[in-house]
């Protein structure tokens, strides 16, 4: 007789969904708007996939770190002086 299993059920796209939409909001509550940026942004996403945690980790706390309007003027296509 074994007893019940202690590995975890494979999460659905909607636990995924529901999980990121969840983050998503507690770094709003904490105003983490850089991670949040970093996060939904879909380069940054990409390239990040490959690399191991510690390196996706501190690519969201560069990106929150940086001034928001570098990220403001790149997403407008407008050059600073």
């Amino acid at each position: 007789m074994t007893g019940p299993s202690t590995a975890h059920p494979t999460p659905t796209r909607t636990d995924t969904t529901m999980l990121h939409q969840h983050t998503l909001d507690q770094l709003r509550g904490l105003r983490l708007d850089g991670m949040i940026a970093a996060l939904n942004d879909t380069a940054t996403q990409a390239c990040a996939e490959a690399l191991p945690f510690e390196q996706r980790l501190a690519l969201l706390v560069q990106r929150e770190l940086e001034p928001p309007s570098i990220f403001l003027d790149t997403n407008l296509g407008l050059n600073r002086v």
